[in-house]
Parts: C-alpha cells; sequence; structure tokens
C-alpha cells in the first residue's frame, strides 16, 4: 500500500464545516458533520490533518447506530487515523468532530495577513490557500483530488468583519454576544483545494 496515500476504505459525500474565528487571537474552533461512505468493512479510516487538536468524535449510521472511536495522530503522515470497538460495515455514516486550531504565519492553508486601509492603517484578514495539499492545515478532511464532495461552510466572528466564502450567503444570524454567523449556500462537488474563505475588515465593491 501506498504510504502517500489514504486508505481507500471511505470517502466524503457533504462536509458541514463550522468555523468560530477569533481573529484578534488568530485563533478558531470548529465543528463539522461530515457525511460519509464506507466502501469496504473497516475497524479503522484515516483522514488528513496538520496541526488540529481533536476535542470530540462521533460516528452514526443511518439507523442512529453509534460506533465508539478512538483516534490517533500521525504527524509524519499529515493524518487522523479514526478506529472502532467494532467493524464498520459498508454503507453511508455521519462523522462529527468537533477541533481547536490557530491561524499560521504560513501563506497556506488558513493564514494571517496585514494590509494598509485608506488611512493607513494596519488591518488584518485570514484567507486561505489550499492548493495543492492545505486544506488538511485548516479542517479534517479527505486531502486528496480524487476526494470530491459537496462542501457546506459556515463562518462566525465578530460582526465588524467580512465574511466570504466560494459560495452566496444563504442567511445570516446575529448571535446574543452580538458576533454574527454566516451560512453560505452549498458548493458544487469539488476537491478540498478548491474550498476558499476570507475573513477581514473588508468592504464589498460591486463591479459594473
Amino acid at each position: 500500500m501506498n504510504k502517500a496515500i489514504l486508505p481507500k476504505v471511505a470517502k466524503p459525500v457533504r462536509y458541514e464545516v463550522k468555523l468560530d474565528i477569533d481573529l484578534s487571537n488568530f485563533k478558531y474552533t470548529g465543528s463539522q458533520d461530515v457525511e460519509l461512505e464506507i466502501i469496504k468493512e473497516t475497524k479503522s479510516f484515516e483522514v488528513n490533518a496538520i496541526d488540529i487538536e481533536i476535542i470530540s468524535t462521533l460516528l452514526f449510521n443511518e439507523d442512529g447506530k453509534e460506533f465508539d472511536l478512538t483516534f490517533e495522530y500521525l504527524k509524519d503522515l499529515e493524518r487522523i487515523s479514526f478506529t472502532a470497538s467494532e467493524n464498520i460495515p459498508v454503507g453511508k455514516y455521519s462523522l462529527q468532530l468537533e477541533f481547536n486550531s490557530t491561524i499560521t504565519n504560513d501563506l497556506k492553508g488558513f493564514y494571517k495577513s496585514q494590509f494598509l486601509d485608506l488611512n493607513d492603517n494596519e488591518k488584518w484578514i485570514a484567507t486561505t490557500q489550499f492548493e495543492p495539499t492545505s486544506a488538511r492545515n485548516a479542517f479534517p478532511c479527505w486531502d486528496e483530488p480524487e476526494y470530491k464532495a459537496v462542501f457546506s461552510i459556515s463562518l462566525t466572528s465578530d460582526e465588524k468583519y467580512l465574511r466570504v466564502s466560494n459560495e452566496k450567503v444563504l442567511r445570516e444570524n446575529k448571535l446574543e454576544d452580538g458576533r454574527v454567523e454566516t451560512l453560505f449556500v452549498d458548493s458544487m462537488k469539488m476537491s478540498t483545494y478548491l474550498v476558499a474563505f476570507v475573513i477581514g475588515e473588508l468592504e464589498v465593491t460591486e463591479v459594473g
């Protein structure tokens, strides 16, 4: 087996990724629900991830049966391995994860960058560069081009920031603490390297 690629026992169908971003401290918490298919009976499967701290994991089948999961960081392989206490049969599942991570200084993954506004004030934005294989720096995923899926992205932050992703805004919810959650329309089926989002003190300018 080629250790450079993920074991071909599971594949994602749809990601629901929610990121709660603290841009002032360059960190965020995430939760995601991945609809996936187990295509070969197995006790374990792997996803790509770099510098992501897993807080909780749940795996359910279509009938609502929960599979107890443990996980192990495979840092040299840039992966997390999930292992169940029993065999996971072929079928459709929901993998629910909660995690923490940071906005990096690297020009890849989910990273921070400075710019000057019209008054020459320094401002920060956080943006993404996932090509070719850096989505794994932002959230756990099958970060290989062959694994195409639909993406539902939700970004929460202080209301002063603009939140942008691949698709148009579906709705915005103002939270009790004054922050705003922006949920975007589902994407087309695509590889992880095409996912993109930006957050910062930006303005929308209409052209034409």
